[in-house]
């Protein structure tokens, strides 16, 4: 099973994120888009995990969970990361970045203790919007012509979502979830 740990987004922020990427299509010659239910942010992508890693998984988000408070993350400008002649284009996160920030490290340890290796690259919060994207301006120009909406993401939990392909779509979805207030699993 193919599963990653992120935070979920609200649907009321979906729709934002869905109006940024109509704003982006504009500018995108082919592209792979994100569908809308997909929307996250990524704390740490795991990859293939059998039934006893998906167990020190979730023993990792439990501790982390408990350890942690709920905050507060807003949307941010356009980004993207250059891949040869195409590019990702995402929405950075603001806000609480010291809270987020300190919820990844933890769980970085909490996964070292789980056995999986530490993640060594710089954690670059973000919510992907297209995939593959060969657009017909610089990214520059772009990020100055869509605007993005002020939108609120709360952070109460952390999930343990799974990527699997259904009719032949990339879809996500949550297969445990713990709150980050001590509050009972939910």
């Amino acid at each position: 099973m193919r599963v990653f740990i992120a935070i979920e987004i609200d649907e009321q922020t979906k729709k934002k994120l869905n109006s940024i990427q109509e704003s982006i299509k504009k500018y995108v010659n082919k592209g792979n888009f994100t569908i809308s239910d997909n929307s996250h942010v990524t704390l740490r992508f795991i990859g293939d995990a059998d039934e006893e890693e998906l167990n020190g998984l979730k023993r990792a988000i439990d501790e982390t969970a408990s350890k942690a408070k709920p905050f507060t993350l807003s949307l941010d400008t356009l980004g993207h990361f250059p891949r040869k002649q195409k590019e990702i284009i995402w929405v950075g996160i603001k806000g609480q970045l010291d809270c987020l920030k300190e919820l990844k490290r933890g769980l970085e340890e909490e996964l070292a203790k789980a056995g999986f290796k530490k993640e060594e690259r710089e954690y670059n919060p973000h919510i992907t919007m297209v995939r593959q994207a060969v657009l017909d301006k610089p990214v520059e120009m772009v990020r100055e012509e869509v605007n993005i909406p002020y939108a609120e993401i709360k952070v109460k939990s952390i999930s343990l979502m799974e990527s699997t392909r259904i009719d032949g779509e990339l879809v996500y979805r949550s297969i445990y979830k713990k709150s980050v207030s001590n509050l009972e699993e939910q």
